[in-house]
């Protein structure tokens, strides 16, 4: 967190945390344990979020399906290949497979090249990385994962940047967006906004305004996107806090502030 940002959220904090605490935790008290709000911490916690990634590693006698999700994988599911399924029918239920188990994720596709490029081709719209793998199975997956490490990271890097972009879209068009704690309360509060944004590295201090929006935007139908690109440290957004949204619709938060 800034000093330039510390003297403002000083100044911010005392006139939203008398409604943080009787408006909001009213509101959601009887959808959220008391224990979940006043979360036991050190005086500081940092937040970070990782993307979650969909593998599939297949070889000539099986293929696994798998996920990877703020840095643990686990194993959905192993299949066998059956001794007389053709390479064709393999295939195709490996993609049947894929969509099912995957239908709004990326995927990392590990195979050998006897597979690679059919599959590629079938399941195109949704491969973040094709990588080789000399085994498969659990070997394979840890395998993939590894290599796939870099593609993972430009691939986050480059949907933030797509964020990025539109939340600054909104702001230049002064209609669907929130910036800083107080704007970002109000927006929440009334159910307005559509992707709460926050910086990595945000300092959340312990029963605070920020502290309660984090834990509780679920409750308000939000989706949380979490910037991760150091290059965006010395950025507007970040500077300004590291915190806001894009909203549903156009709110006049001065008004309501």
């Amino acid at each position: 967190m800034t000093e330039e940002y510390e003297d403002e959220y000083e100044d911010e904090y005392e006139d939203v945390q008398e409604r943080y605490e009787k408006t909001l935790y009213k509101k959601t008290h009887k959808k959220t344990h008391k224990k979940a709000v006043h979360k036991p911490q050190t005086s500081t916690q940092t937040f970070s979020q990782e993307q979650k990634f969909g593998f599939v590693v297949v070889d000539k006698t099986e293929v696994l399906y798998g996920i990877l999700h703020d840095g643990v994988k686990k194993t959905l599911q192993k299949c066998e290949r059956l001794n007389w399924e053709t390479s064709q029918d393999y295939l195709k239920k490996i993609v049947e497979a894929t969509l099912r188990f995957f239908p709004h994720d990326w995927i990392i596709l590990a195979s050998s090249a006897e597979f690679k490029q059919k599959l590629d081709t079938s399941l195109r719209t949704m491969i973040v990385k094709v990588v080789s793998v000399t085994h498969g199975g659990e070997q394979g997956f840890t395998q993939a994962i590894k290599e796939s490490e870099t593609a993972r990271a430009n691939f986050r890097f480059a949907q933030e940047e797509k964020l990025l972009a539109a939340y600054m879209f909104q702001i230049a068009q002064d209609t669907k967006y929130c910036f800083g704690i107080t704007d970002t309360l109000t927006a929440l509060e009334i159910g307005a906004v559509e992707t709460l944004i926050v910086w990595k590295n945000l300092d959340i201090k312990e029963k605070s305004p920020l502290e309660w929006i984090i834990q509780n935007y679920k409750n308000f139908g939000a989706k949380l996107e979490v910037i991760t690109n150091p290059a965006h440290t010395n950025s507007q957004f970040v500077r300004g806090g590291g915190v806001g949204g894009i909203l549903r619709y156009a709110v006049d938060l001065v008004e309501r502030n």
